[in-house]
């Protein structure tokens, strides 16, 4: 889509403001304000954060969220056999909007999610998914094409967190990034990435920061943690300024030169905010569950994730774009015990952020929001599940209308208008439809959300209005 005048203005007034302010302009910070988790924040405090967590490998969200009313739940069992959960095991919940008859009920492990949903700081979007427009299903058994995320992992991915298929380049929560940087006083730090590498923190301009599991920055291969050694070698920070001739005449040599400039200054930056923030909270001490926490990385990112939010004022930032990865959703094979652990460790992972929030008073500063590559199959393969379509999420926050679902509960069964005959289940929304509301809440504005999510046009029906 070519650039309005405006449009252009606006981006290049925006990549003024990232060229002004780099992250060498933090190293003389007085880091002991930062050293206590509990940074006398309010509500009032003008700061917003989208962390998304991401169950990579797709989701089993039958496993997860599941029928409660009699006739769906016995449907459900008839299908996936000793696979369904015994249904005395389940956490009922109760919605807050009808659902024809039908009931829901959390996985028996997701217990402390259930206690934020039940206090209304959760909910629920029950059958969301890639779509390039609204499907029925006589449309897709007649052969309607299958948008390209439904049952690839890569597609998928890139469907649900930069709306194109595999090799997107810009995710919706960096162009989300772009359009509020003029907020942040350094803009180096508007996204980051605890996982492993995924488009959806990179925008046109803001490009993502990226932190390790063990709160510290990810630097270059062979520089130690302060950038103060290479493989042994002492001289190498100062060796490194050097060689690094911001005067180079070659652009793509420029261009080179001033990615490592950031990495080293950033990482510099980004360690010392860590060792100021060395006596957070921790996400594992002594708890008796070693699968849910020694065992958990996601909770360890969560962990870094709390730290960088706690360092907020210090990095500059007034917005933020941060992500997550949870490994391990590629159930096909022994899932009742592989998803109970991923259930667990989801449990464990979402409620330390959400006490870290609390604890920092960011409740309703902060949105967290589940996504995954796919749902899985109705349908069961042996003792795993196959790749699906939709699948349900979760979004928290003190800012959320929680304790409800969002989307219609399916019906159950092969021969159902939720279900192809394959056992995927067809959204009821789209990802589009889910982004809008969390962009709308963040603060970005009707013009740049047009330009964020270019098919939303192709879905009549109304947000799922999940958020206050």
């Amino acid at each position: 889509m070519p650039m309005g005048h405006r449009t252009r203005r606006d981006f290049m007034r925006r990549a003024a403001t990232i060229g002004s302010v780099g992250a060498g302009g933090l190293l003389g910070l007085r880091l002991a304000t930062m050293a206590s988790v509990s940074a006398q924040a309010a509500t009032s405090e003008d700061f917003k954060a989208l962390v998304c967590y991401n169950m990579l490998g797709g989701n089993d969200h039958l496993d997860t969220l599941y029928p409660y009313d009699p006739d769906n739940y016995n449907a459900l069992r008839a299908i996936r056999g000793n696979q369904a959960r015994d249904r005395a095991t389940l956490l009922p919940i109760t919605t807050a909007t009808s659902q024809n008859g039908k009931a829901a009920a959390l996985h028996p492990s997701l217990v402390k999610l259930r206690e934020r949903y039940n206090k209304g700081q959760v909910a629920i979007i029950s059958n969301v998914g890639a779509m390039r427009r609204p499907y029925t299903r006589a449309q897709l058994i007649a052969g309607a094409p299958l948008p390209p995320g439904v049952g690839s992992h890569n597609d998928g991915n890139a469907m649900w967190h930069a709306l194109d298929p595999d090799g997107a380049i810009y995710g919706w929560g960096g162009l989300m990034a772009d359009a509020v940087m003029s907020m942040n006083s350094n803009p180096t730090y508007s996204s980051i990435n605890a996982g492993i590498y995924n488009p959806f923190g990179s925008g046109k301009l803001v490009q993502q920061y990226a932190v390790s599991s063990d709160s510290t920055a990810l630097t270059l291969e062979g520089v130690g943690r302060y950038g103060d050694n290479f493989f042994g070698s002492p001289t190498f920070a100062a060796d490194a300024e050097s060689w690094l001739s911001p005067n180079a005449d070659n652009l793509m040599e420029k261009h080179y030169v001033g990615q490592v400039k950031r990495v080293l200054d950033g990482a510099k930056t980004m360690n010392d905010v860590f060792e100021a923030q060395k006596n957070f909270p921790r996400f594992f001490t002594n708890q008796a569950d070693v699968i849910a926490y020694r065992n958990n990385r996601a909770g360890f990112e969560m962990r870094a994730i709390a730290q960088v939010i706690a360092s907020r004022k210090a990095l500059g930032v007034k917005r933020q774009i941060l992500f997550v990865d949870h490994f391990g959703f590629d159930t096909h094979g022994a899932t009742v015990i592989a998803h109970g652990d991923l259930m667990k460790q989801v449990d464990a992972a979402l409620a330390y952020f959400a006490d870290m929030l609390d604890l920092m008073g960011l409740s309703e500063n902060v949105t967290t929001f589940t996504t995954s590559d796919f749902g899985r199959s109705l349908i069961p393969g042996g003792d795993g599940t196959g790749h699906g379509w939709s699948g349900c999420q979760f979004v928290m926050g003190g800012a959320v209308k929680g304790g409800d679902i969002y989307g219609e509960l399916p019906t159950i069964g092969i021969n159902s208008n939720n279900f192809l005959p394959d056992g995927s289940m067809i959204p009821h929304y789209s990802v589009e439809q889910m982004i809008g509301p969390l962009g709308r809440w963040f603060g970005v504005s009707q013009a740049d959300m047009a330009r964020i999510l270019p098919n939303r046009g192709q879905f009549p029906q109304a947000d799922p209005a999940f958020m206050r």
